[in-house]
């Protein structure tokens, strides 16, 4: 009650942006709250303000005609981009077959020469543009003009998310993977061309090349994870982690690398074999809880009696039994 008396009171729009976003948390089907926000759609002159209360709106009453039409007329006179971005978002959040809410993203991307708005209207339409054709060409079209780094990270990482098995958008990661030396940007299209294609060569072969020869240890421990969310059963990625764990003198990558390998090889048995020699006495404590934890994500029940069999002559030559 509090809060709808305020945004019905308060002449301070900063104040009325704040009430009416919790609003729009907490105040699912709440009569009094969806009346206070349509009328300040309606009545007040800020066009954030109007973008907050409309999109408060239409979260807490879903299909509300006043929230969706205030939306759309920001779209259509708003001169202000930050406001055309957050009302074409929100709008395709709201109402996902709106015809106007995707092609705006598009436009802005197209037509600004505000980075920030460039890709910001680019990680929305990861939210937003589901195997939408027009989504997809306008992020690929991003990737391969853009000069812009951060801005071609966030195409990556959208396309990532609604282009599942669309080749187009496969040979342009694919392109900028062959043709980008910045090496967070070569991970970032790596990944993303494994999670619309998993398995692919490409990726796998690009993030092993990254975990092998990249600069910076970020880089490393990032392609080290992506390796175990898209190479299920990849036996290049597989020997590639398993080195890593043999032979990397950095307690993080090798955990990370344990991490990947039991996601990617479930009963392999070299796998298998490495985790078992790592519970040997004469490798480190935590080294040996990692093996122990990992090869208790991969085990299958007919491999149990080998490891059980293993492990219990490594604990006999440790306490000196015969």
């Amino acid at each position: 009650a509090r809060l709808t008396e305020a945004i019905q009171t308060s002449r301070n729009d900063y104040a009325i942006w704040h009430v009416a976003s919790s609003l729009g948390r907490i105040g699912s089907g709440n009569q009094s709250a969806i009346a206070a926000l349509a009328d300040k759609v309606q009545v007040s002159d800020n066009e954030y303000t109007r973008w907050q209360a409309a999109y408060s709106l239409g979260k807490i009453d879903p299909g509300n005609p006043i929230a969706l039409a205030t939306l759309v007329q920001l779209i259509q006179t708003s001169k202000n981009e930050y406001v055309l971005w957050q009302a074409a978002s929100s709008l395709g959040k709201l109402d996902p077959n709106n015809p106007q809410a995707i092609p705006s993203l598009v436009k802005l991307i197209k037509t600004s020469t505000n980075e920030s708005i460039r890709q910001l209207s680019a990680y929305s339409l990861g939210q937003i543009g589901s195997s939408n054709p027009t989504a997809i060409h306008a992020l690929v079209v991003l990737i391969l003009t853009s000069n812009n780094d951060s801005t071609r990270r966030k195409a990556c990482v959208s396309l990532g998310k609604i282009a599942r098995d669309n080749e187009i958008a496969g040979s342009a990661l694919r392109l900028l993977i062959q043709t980008c030396e910045n090496e967070c940007t070569r991970w970032r299209a790596a990944y993303s061309l494994g999670r619309i294609d998993p398995g692919n060569e490409h990726a796998i072969a690009a993030l092993v090349q990254l975990i092998q020869t990249a600069e910076t240890k970020s880089i490393r421990q990032l392609a080290t994870c992506s390796l175990g969310r898209i190479a299920n059963g990849n036996e290049t990625a597989i020997t590639a982690l398993i080195e890593l764990i043999q032979t990397s003198e950095e307690p993080s990558i090798r955990w990370l690398a344990a991490g990947s390998l039991w996601q990617t090889s479930n009963g392999n048995e070299t796998a298998i074999t490495t985790f078992i020699e790592l519970i040997h006495p004469s490798q480190e404590e935590s080294t040996r809880q990692l093996a122990a934890y990992s090869l208790e994500k991969i085990l299958q029940d007919e491999q149990f009696p080998l490891v059980i069999s293993t492990v219990k002559n490594y604990l006999a030559e440790r306490v000196g039994e015969p």
